[in-house]
């Protein structure tokens, strides 16, 4: 089968064409077909992708008989290619299955530029939803809630058919899938208790796709790096980020990024001393446990492990000191992986595919993805151990001096203290790892990474408020409130004699912080010697958030900078959420154990025996263990076969 295509006004007609004229003689209801982006060589010709290429939320689905007997489809306009270049399409069964049943010739696409006059109408358009940004979060939310329930693209979704309308009632008893949407609905736009009726939901419903189809229709004519400023449209578009539906964003990104990609397969190589990491580890750990006395000692070994001479070294290590090699010259994995990758050429990174780089482990014989994953969790491990890298580049939150029920109590900041040439380097290369993350999420590489929503934020560039500052530091911001509430001045001096006196909260009465890092710096010229009155509190506080938001604008600048040579179109990140981006970086929080064992393969006495009664305990025990326990259980599977191996 083949297959072409017209366009009018973005509206495709894809015909189907048979050998010899004939049909095939069964039809299967369902099948697919996808949209791949072909790219060309340097001599013009076309490079054929594979399947790594498909445009899985980019396919038109449930071919019913109808249209295969009349011989074309109508390809709906709201999946439209989102740049121009040769396309082609192919023709599955299904989205699982790539035996192809038919392929396109390669057809050239062409956007038409936008003019004036639509630009002026969407503007006007855009700036008119932007007091209803909320509500369009919580319709984007459940638009893809149902999305993936009906397996289409958010455009394609019919109102008349939405999943949770179809047994609502405007008044009465609400069905399970109603109040369902209502709970996604007010979790994605902040309201705790949304009401509405069923009319009302699908009215805005409307809109919600409205304002996407604007928004991809002028889209290519914006420039997104003029986001911050309030009069451009690029602002108007990003204040309504939350609202754009997730597989829009995703499928744009996907299209600048793979028109970036140097190549499938790695091009970098490193190798990694994993016996010096673990005892740069362990000494670390004892040097945080040791007697003062006993600290300058534990300082002096870990410096000579640095340059290479290892003090009474222990069985394992002799085992490993003979493959040293000069490649390795840092301690941790993470320095290793500096020294060695952070001064190659961008386009040794830029890979597309399940690996970024090569990794060889010094005395370990290992195949496959593990490896490389582990050195990626290994290396986000040890960023986030306070003092283990010279320069610590990243410290503790100050909300972890809390009790247990703080909130980003167990997360880390990036150090406003880290200024040396090494720790701004290492912060760049970091933040190139997160690149590559990004590059390739859709490949299942993430970066277990804890960070707080100003860290986020700082990457998407949105917009920080007062409330962020919690994440920072929570026990500041509760005393700026009570700063802020004091209802006179006689209030306002018993609550700074308090404050005085805090332990956890020193506050000399004047215009000075004290940053996440212990450093204290003025908030304004000569602001040790001006007081806080209760007349210049709103000042005081106004400043105060200001500079503990921003203490680490220069470290985060050197993250931005080691992202932006990973993913040059840096500025698309704009439209996404900090919550979308960090789950692009570090993936969901939650494992789904029906979808793993869905994908789980079984080999060897448990092939095609999954009723087995080994196979029965296996799940049972994940179904038992928490979230954290089965996330451990995929970090860790991997090791079970390389020390078998060794074995």
């Amino acid at each position: 089968i083949n297959g072409s295509f017209t366009t009018e006004k973005l509206k495709f007609k894809l015909k189907f064409t048979f050998s010899e004229g004939k049909k095939p003689s069964s039809f299967k209801a369902g099948p697919w077909i996808a949209m791949y982006r072909l790219r060309a060589n340097d001599d013009g010709s076309i490079l054929r992708p594979d399947d790594l290429g498909i445009y899985q939320d980019i396919c038109y689905h449930d071919i019913i008989k109808e249209d295969f007997e009349r011989g074309f489809i109508e390809w709906p306009s709201t999946l439209a290619p989102d740049s121009p270049g040769m396309y082609e399409f192919r023709y599955f069964a299904s989205r699982s299955c790539k035996r192809k049943w038919g392929t396109s010739a390669p057809v050239p696409y062409k956007v038409a530029m936008v003019d004036t006059s639509t630009l002026v109408d969407a503007a006007m358009f855009l700036s008119a939803l932007q007091p209803m940004a909320d509500d369009l979060a919580g319709l984007s939310a459940v638009a893809h809630v149902e999305s993936g329930a009906q397996d289409v693209h958010p455009m394609q979704l019919d109102k008349r058919r939405l999943l949770c309308c179809e047994d609502a009632e405007g008044e009465g008893e609400e069905s399970g899938a109603w109040k369902a949407m209502l709970e996604v609905y007010g979790r994605a736009s902040a309201q705790r208790f949304p009401t509405f009726t069923k009319k009302e939901f699908l009215r805005r419903f409307d809109i919600v796709q409205a304002m996407n189809a604007c928004v991809m229709e002028i889209l290519p004519a914006i420039d997104l790096t003029v986001a911050g400023e309030p009069w451009s449209i690029a602002s108007v578009i990003c204040n309504l980020r939350s609202g754009i539906f997730s597989d829009t964003k995703k499928r744009i990104l996907k299209t600048a990024l793979r028109d970036t990609d140097t190549g499938l397969q790695p091009r970098a190589e490193a190798t990694f001393n994993v016996p010096r990491a673990m005892a740069a580890r362990k000494m670390w750990a004892t040097s945080r446990n040791a007697a003062p006395g006993q600290q300058q000692q534990q300082q002096q070994q870990q410096q000579q492990l640095q340059s290479g001479v290892e003090a009474r070294p222990s069985s394992s290590e002799k085992l490993y000191a003979s493959s040293s090699s000069d490649s390795c010259q840092g301690m941790t994995i993470f320095e290793q992986a500096f020294d060695q990758l952070g001064s190659l050429p961008d386009s040794h990174l830029r890979i597309f595919g399940e690996t970024a780089f090569k990794c060889n482990m010094l005395g370990l014989s290992v195949e496959g993805t593990g490896p490389y994953r582990q050195v990626l969790t290994d290396m986000c491990e040890e960023l986030q151990l306070p003092g283990l890298l010279s320069g610590s580049p990243l410290i503790s939150n100050p909300n972890s001096r809390l009790d247990e029920h703080a909130p980003h109590r167990h997360t880390v900041l990036t150090n406003p203290s880290a200024g040396s040439r090494r720790s701004l380097a290492m912060l760049e290369f970091m933040g190139k790892l997160i690149g590559i993350a990004i590059r390739n999420s859709s490949s299942g590489t993430v970066l277990p990474l804890c960070f707080t929503n100003v860290f986020w934020k700082q990457i998407s560039r949105e917009r920080m408020t007062r409330k962020d500052l919690q994440g920072v530091d929570h026990y500041l911001y509760d005393r700026l409130e009570e700063i802020l509430d004091a209802r006179d001045s006689a209030e306002f001096d018993i609550i700074l004699e308090r404050l005085a006196e805090d332990e956890l909260l020193p506050m000399d009465g004047h215009f000075t912080a004290q940053l996440s890092c212990g450093r204290e710096i003025e908030l304004i010229p000569g602001g040790r010697n001006v007081a806080l009155t209760f007349q210049n509190r709103k000042l005081f506080a106004s400043l105060m958030m200001r500079s503990r938001l921003s203490e680490s604008r220069v470290q985060m600048a050197a993250v931005r900078r080691g992202l932006a040579h990973i993913v040059p179109m840096a500025q698309l990140l704009r439209l996404f959420t900090w919550r979308e981006l960090e789950v692009i970086v570090c993936g969901d929080e939650n494992v789904d154990l029906g979808l793993l064992r869905e994908q789980t393969r079984y080999s060897g006495v448990f092939e095609d025996n999954e009723s087995h009664r080994v196979v029965q305990w296996f799940w049972e025990v994940l179904e038992e263990r928490d979230n954290a326990g089965r996330a451990e259980f995929l970090k860790v599977r991997w090791l079970f076969f390389v020390f078998f191996d060794m074995l």
